[in-house]
């Protein structure tokens, strides 16, 4: 699991690295794509396929973020964005706090 940092991690982030899952699968570079094989496999329902079943299957954007929420201890989308727009009002409030 990949730790999350409530400083610095928002929604723009997570997007940003759930597409770029869906490019490097569809990238052509077979490390790249194996990686990234291997990285899709923590849905459930995925472990038992391998690299050329899940690489020659169209990643949605959707299973992406899906793997970067399950990658950081959620088990959802969802729960992802309810943690960290939690953690980004905290850091805000902190903010007007200390700008007054």
């Amino acid at each position: 699991m990949k730790k999350l940092n409530p400083e610095t991690d928002n929604m723009d982030m997570f997007y940003n690295l759930a597409r770029k899952l869906r490019q490097d699968i569809r990238s052509g570079d077979e490390d790249l794509q194996n990686a990234t094989a291997q990285r899709i496999r923590i849905i459930p329902g995925w472990r038992s396929l391998d690299d050329a079943e899940i690489i020659s299957t169209a990643i949605s954007l959707k299973m992406g973020k899906l793997v970067i929420a399950l990658e950081h201890g959620f088990d959802s989308w969802g729960e992802l964005r309810t943690f960290v727009g939690e953690k980004e009002l905290e850091r805000m409030e902190q903010e007007n706090l200390e700008d007054k």
